[in-house]
């Protein structure tokens, strides 16, 4: 929409119709050829918005030189101007059976990639973010709507779950609705595992912190091999790095899927381990510990 209009007098579809061509739709950019889609950025000093109209072939050219460019999100407008409801519906179904089978195969290992790409860089950005400021007591939200909203009442916490409850939730939002192959690719990853642990040590300061100490061997397995962390519990605090150490209180050995679905609180470890996805030699009464301090289920 461009100018001026009056509500209820002013026709915008005329007014489009008379000055296209000076606002980047001129028809003659999407004449029907074979040619590659021009990826034009100025058309005599304005955007030329021809966009993604063509053939599924040349869609797919244009969409994997954006992919090549970085770009990972790309939004279709089919339901503008005079089209029909009927043709939009068959453009939309010719786009997902030509167009975005080949995308999709790739879709689970590009995010797995840009996961360990961005890995560093979000850590620096985690490092650098400023300790959460105060707010005054009386200070009141109201979570009626929320996914969390269990876990809070009128923005109080009164065991300081709340917290570590809302990052549950966003770290099974991005579990949910992926099979176990997708999983593994993603934490089967060293970012992806860190990611979990991460959370792990952020979920038990936030907890009651009162497991004894402790050394836990974690062994996860991925399609790529098996990773090895070290989980250490001592002076109230847990930390974990990649390692191992053979005079662990306890060993866990489980596959990526399972262990991504166990920290999102998916599935429990004991029904894991009833299942045999989960092994645990050592110290039982240690693992049950850490998994009360960490709001998980028992095992």
């Amino acid at each position: 929409m461009f100018g001026a209009h009056r509500p209820g007098v002013t026709n915008l579809w005329e007014e489009f119709q008379a000055d296209r061509d000076q606002r980047g739709f001129a028809r003659d950019l999407a004449r029907a050829t074979d040619a590659p889609l021009p990826v034009r950025l100025l058309q005599e000093s304005l955007g030329s918005l021809r966009g993604a109209i063509g053939t599924p072939r040349q869609l797919t050219e244009l969409l994997e030189r954006y992919e090549k460019a970085g770009v990972d999100e790309v939004i279709f407008v089919a339901q503008a101007g005079r089209n029909q409801h009927e043709h939009i519906c068959e453009s939309i179904e010719l786009f997902a059976r030509e167009v975005l089978p080949g995308f999709a195969e790739r879709r689970v290992k590009s995010e797995a990639d840009k996961l360990e790409r961005l890995a560093p860089a979000v850590e620096r950005a985690l490092g650098r973010r400023p300790s959460p400021r105060a707010v005054s007591l009386d200070y009141t939200i109201w979570p009626d709507h929320e996914a969390w909203q269990h876990t809070t009442r009128n923005g109080h916490a009164a065991d300081g779950r709340g917290r570590r409850d809302l990052a549950n939730a966003a770290f099974g939002w991005l579990v949910k609705g992926r099979n176990d192959a997708q999983l593994d690719v993603i934490f089967g990853s060293q970012a992806g595992q860190s990611l979990i642990f991460r959370g792990m040590e952020r979920a038990y300061l936030s907890g009651p912190r009162n497991v004894r100490r402790g050394t836990l061997q974690y062994h996860v397995r991925g399609r790529r091999g098996a990773r090895s962390w070290v989980v250490r519990i001592a002076d109230g605090q847990l930390v974990a790095r990649p390692g191992s150490d053979p005079r662990a209180d306890a060993t866990l050995r489980l596959g990526a899927a399972t262990f991504a679905r166990i920290a999102a609180g998916q599935r429990t470890p004991g029904s894991a381990a009833m299942r045999g996805d989960l092994h645990i030699e050592g110290d039982l009464k240690l693992v049950a510990q850490l998994g009360a301090a960490l709001g998980q289920s028992s095992v």
